[in-house]
Parts: structure tokens; C-alpha cells; sequence
């Protein structure tokens, strides 16, 4: 059996989201990042303009740590 490039493709992409499918009974990995922050530099431009916008905007996408 032979597979053209857009079948290779769209298989792939399938096995890539299906790992990312979880079933609620697999315990969490033990290596797990439970904290993500952000930091001010990637936002400099914004900082520049507005710092406290900048922080309650940061806190509404949903970052709790930032590295200033």
C-alpha cells in the first residue's frame, strides 16, 4: 500500500491529536508544569505604553506569574 503526501500528512496530524487525547482514569505525569508565567520583555512594547493595562490584560488571558 502506497500513500501520497496529503494522506501522510492528514495521518500524522490525526496521531498528533489523538495523543493529545486524554481519558479521565490516567493519572496526571509526574513531570507536569503546574506553574506558567509569562515574561514582561515578550510585552515590552505594550509596557512601554501602559504597565497596569498591560498587567490586568496579562491576568485576564489567564497568566498568574509574571517575570518582570
Amino acid at each position: 500500500m502506497t500513500f501520497n503526501r496529503r494522506q501522510l500528512i492528514g495521518g500524522a496530524g490525526a496521531l498528533f491529536l489523538l495523543n493529545g487525547c486524554k481519558t479521565a482514569h490516567e493519572p496526571p505525569a509526574p513531570n507536569r508544569i503546574d506553574k506558567i508565567g509569562i515574561q514582561t520583555y515578550t510585552l515590552r512594547e505594550a509596557m512601554g505604553k501602559d504597565d497596569i493595562a498591560t498587567f490586568r490584560m496579562i491576568k485576564d488571558v489567564g497568566y498568574d506569574y509574571v517575570e518582570l
